[in-house]
């Protein structure tokens, strides 16, 4: 019987913490520059975007050990358990 991978081959690392929403967040947004100019199309448009309560975009970062997405304020890398150092503050 043939195994479909190594224990010793590395895993490819996340692209995204949450890939799904964020997936979500650029159809919505696509679909909401393309909406035809009815108020009431708007208005359930609107409704299922609350209704989906997604938020803004996270912020990340990379792993600089294996460049792994993490979230912006991680201290420890979720793939290879990496301490992070703090980010720089934005605009720095």
């Amino acid at each position: 019987m043939e195994k479909s991978a190594k224990l010793d081959e590395p895993k490819v690392p996340p692209r995204h913490p949450d890939e799904y929403r964020s997936r979500l967040r650029g159809i919505i947004a696509r679909i909401d520059s393309e909406l035809p100019d009815t108020p009431s199309l708007q208005a359930a448009w609107r409704e299922l975007g609350n209704a989906l309560s997604l938020g803004p975009e996270p912020e990340t970062r990379s792993c600089p050990t294996c460049t792994a997405i993490v979230m912006r304020d991680a201290t420890r890398c979720g793939h290879c358990w990496t301490s992070l150092t703090k980010a720089a503050p934005d605009g720095a």
